[in-house]
């Protein structure tokens, strides 16, 4: 299997989902939300509080942990 190594746009990476088409990240230092598409090249960033953790997909939306804003941002 071909390997992609992605590291640009990030600042520091945290948790992971998948929700059916994209990979999204979230960015712990940043506040985001990252949309990264096959090639490794992020696509969309959303702002989302500050200190996202892991994300979670319910099959219709994204839920993002905000542990230094103690809220969950929906995507």
């Amino acid at each position: 299997y071909p390997v992609t190594t992605v590291s640009a746009g990030f600042v520091f990476p945290f948790g992971i989902v998948y929700d059916g088409a994209s990979i999204w990240v979230t960015d712990f230092s940043a506040g985001t939300l990252l949309r990264v598409d096959t090639n490794g090249a992020v696509v969309q960033t959303v702002p989302v509080g500050a200190a996202p953790v892991a994300p979670v997909f319910d099959g219709a939306n994204i839920w993002v942990p905000n542990q230094g804003s103690n809220f969950v941002t929906v995507v």
